[in-house]
């Protein structure tokens, strides 16, 4: 255990973080931000058991404890997600302020780099809705 935040005991091993739950949950929302420099990759568990992939010059934004009626995280660049199944919480991708991917449970990809000019999403198993400006949430 490297900390604890918010209720959450942080935790080190492996080249990944994991954030668990602690006995305890707050008030209030702490958010923390894992970014990626070009030419490396990260992974870390979220505290409801979520794990993200960043690939390089990614980031991913989330809190250290999920309170309330949905999980809700924000990414740049590229990252893939197993998400934690929980029916009763849905869980939400920000993707650059652009669009929200939805979820209940399952494994994708989100590739949002600034410098492209098109989000794109790969599903790996169960299901995702794009929620956005037909614009910019339409595939090409």
């Amino acid at each position: 255990m490297i900390a604890t935040q918010n209720g959450s005991k942080v935790v080190l091993k492996n080249n990944e973080i994991r954030y668990a739950p602690g006995e305890n949950q707050p008030a209030s929302i702490v958010y923390n931000t894992l970014t990626t420099p070009n030419g490396r990759q990260f992974h870390v568990t979220l505290p409801d058991g979520t794990v993200v992939w960043l690939n390089a010059a990614s980031s991913v934004r989330y809190p250290t404890t999920f309170n309330g009626k949905e999980r809700k995280v924000s990414v740049t660049g590229e990252v893939y997600f197993e998400v934690a199944k929980n029916p009763n919480q849905p869980f939400t991708v920000e993707v650059d302020g652009r669009m929200d991917v939805q979820v209940l449970g399952t494994s994708f990809n989100v590739n949002a780099y600034s410098d492209e000019p098109f989000i794109s999403t790969t599903l790996l198993e169960g299901s995702i809705r794009l929620v956005g400006e037909p614009a910019l949430a339409s595939g090409y």
